[in-house]
Protein backbone atom coordinates (compact mmCIF):
# COMPACT_ATOMS: atom_id res chain seq x y z
CA UNK A 1 0.00 0.00 0.00
CA UNK A 2 1.14 3.61 -0.81
CA UNK A 3 0.31 6.39 1.13
CA UNK A 4 0.01 10.49 -0.03
CA UNK A 5 2.03 12.34 2.41
CA UNK A 6 -0.88 14.93 1.90
CA UNK A 7 1.57 17.79 2.46
CA UNK A 8 -1.14 20.20 1.78
CA UNK A 9 -2.63 19.44 4.69
CA UNK A 10 0.61 20.66 7.14
CA UNK A 11 -0.27 23.70 9.38
CA UNK A 12 1.67 26.64 9.86
CA UNK A 13 0.43 28.55 11.98
CA UNK A 14 -2.28 28.59 14.50
CA UNK A 15 -4.71 30.91 12.11
CA UNK A 16 -4.27 28.25 8.97
CA UNK A 17 -7.74 27.46 7.94
CA UNK A 18 -10.37 24.97 9.07
CA UNK A 19 -9.18 21.23 8.27
CA UNK A 20 -5.72 21.88 8.06
CA UNK A 21 -3.58 19.14 9.80
CA UNK A 22 -7.01 16.74 10.12
CA UNK A 23 -7.60 13.86 7.47
CA UNK A 24 -10.14 10.76 6.92
CA UNK A 25 -8.32 7.73 7.01
CA UNK A 26 -9.57 5.02 4.96
CA UNK A 27 -8.09 2.82 6.92
CA UNK A 28 -5.05 4.74 7.83
CA UNK A 29 -4.03 8.51 6.07
CA UNK A 30 -0.43 9.73 6.94
CA UNK A 31 0.43 13.75 6.74
CA UNK A 32 4.00 14.27 6.64
CA UNK A 33 5.91 17.20 6.85
CA UNK A 34 9.85 17.10 4.85
CA UNK A 35 10.89 20.03 6.62
CA UNK A 36 10.46 18.85 10.21
CA UNK A 37 10.69 15.33 9.48
CA UNK A 38 7.38 14.84 11.21
CA UNK A 39 4.70 12.22 10.38
CA UNK A 40 1.07 12.50 11.23
CA UNK A 41 -0.25 8.92 11.38
CA UNK A 42 -4.40 8.83 11.33
CA UNK A 43 -6.17 5.64 12.00
CA UNK A 44 -9.33 4.86 11.29
CA UNK A 45 -11.47 4.24 14.63
CA UNK A 46 -13.04 1.26 14.11
CA UNK A 47 -9.04 -0.26 13.52
CA UNK A 48 -7.64 1.20 17.07
CA UNK A 49 -7.68 -1.03 19.91
CA UNK A 50 -6.86 2.13 22.31
CA UNK A 51 -8.83 5.68 21.97
CA UNK A 52 -7.64 8.92 22.72
CA UNK A 53 -4.21 8.06 24.33
CA UNK A 54 -0.96 9.55 24.45
CA UNK A 55 1.96 7.01 24.07
CA UNK A 56 4.89 7.38 27.15
CA UNK A 57 7.77 9.74 26.51
CA UNK A 58 5.80 11.72 23.82
CA UNK A 59 4.47 15.49 24.35
CA UNK A 60 0.72 16.47 23.25
CA UNK A 61 1.07 18.92 20.70
CA UNK A 62 0.37 21.94 22.23
CA UNK A 63 0.82 24.27 19.53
Amino acid sequence: MTLAINAHLICFARDEPSGCGQIKPSPVAVIFDENLLKLDLFVAPEFQLVQNQTLVGTKPNTG
